[in-house]
């Protein structure tokens, strides 16, 4: 079996790219380090919470922003967020991947 790594075409991203990927990632875990304890909580009594949809979406907006960049991946998580609805069907719904990043096998 050979090694797979993924290949991109630019090597690095711009540092406002990356500065701004930061920060929404930060957000993102300060939220995740104050709403799970809660959720926690509201399950322990006995009230429902949880995401119908696979990755969440604090994680699907997470690697939405590590994929597009802050503004596109905070977008496309707002998008995800309000399609979380009690008429959805949820489910299996990952980030799709820029064109460009290639697996390669050695």
């Amino acid at each position: 079996m050979g090694l797979e790594e993924v290949v991109s075409e630019e090597s690095s991203d711009p540092l406002p790219k990356r500065v701004g990927t930061g920060i929404g990632v930060g957000l993102i875990g300060i939220y995740r380090f104050v709403a799970y304890p809660i959720y926690h909580a509201l399950s322990y009594v006995g009230i429902k919470v949880g995401c119908k949809y696979e990755p969440s979406c604090s994680h699907y907006t997470e690697e939405a922003i590590k994929e597009y960049g802050l503004l596109k991946g905070s977008a496309m998580g707002v998008h995800r967020i309000m399609r979380c609805n009690p008429w959805s069907k949820g489910g299996h719904d990952p980030v799709k991947k820029l064109p460009g990043c290639q697996v390669v096998t050695d």
